[in-house]
């Protein structure tokens, strides 16, 4: 076998074009993203299941991550479900925002839209 033959057999096989790229930007993205630590989350846990609990739904302003862009984002709105299957937080306007993104909630003086 000739040994230019024999060194492609060693080569790096790149089935995946651009996968490498794509993780990249992927990691770009998430470097902003402040994880909660365990306790944290559990308070945050314990704060959504207060909330939902409240009748009629509460006005909430909640700062999470958005996974889109790789920047913390605030949304008001009026919580109508939590949904723990899914892990989501359901707004009455049909937005969602997913638990673990999730930094601060803060209830807007009780006012109800």
């Amino acid at each position: 076998m000739p040994q230019i033959d024999r060194a492609g057999q060693f080569a790096p096989f790149a089935a995946l074009t651009g996968y490498k790229e794509l993780l990249d930007q992927t990691a770009k993205r998430y470097r902003n993203k402040d994880y909660l630590s365990h306790s944290q989350l559990l308070a945050l846990t314990k704060q959504i299941k207060k909330l939902s609990k409240i009748w009629p739904w509460p006005l909430v302003t909640v700062t999470y991550f958005n996974g889109q862009n790789g920047y913390y984002e605030q949304y008001t709105g009026q919580l109508v479900n939590v949904d723990w299957q899914r892990q989501r937080l359901r707004f009455r306007d049909g937005s969602s925002v997913v638990i673990r993104n999730l930094k601060r909630i803060a209830v807007k003086n009780g006012a109800v839209t």
